[in-house]
């Protein structure tokens, strides 16, 4: 059973929800500067990344299902419209 408010995850957010979790991994190899700037230690940077990373991926799942239940859904429709063609070109 879907929990979501759609049944797929709006492109609009899944692209949201991809580039900020790049942006916050890819932050990471940067953490002594980013330690030094913000003047904390590089454990709570790293909590910090993680926690966002969290927070987004929550978020984002809000607005529809996961990734693999979404690309079923699609697989189901691709398959229909084989078997629909199969049945044009096969009568």
């Amino acid at each position: 059973m879907a929990i979501g408010l759609q049944k797929v995850t709006p492109t609009i957010v899944k692209r949201w929800r991809d580039a900020l979790i790049f942006l916050f991994a890819g932050s990471l190899p940067f953490s002594a500067l980013f330690t030094g700037i913000f003047h904390i230690t590089t454990e709570t940077f790293a909590l910090v990344i993680g926690f966002l990373i969290l927070i987004v991926t929550f978020g984002a799942k809000l607005f529809g299902l996961d990734d693999g239940a979404a690309v079923a859904q699609l697989q189901e429709k691709i398959d229909d419209i084989k078997d629909k063609a199969a049945a044009k070109t096969n009568p």
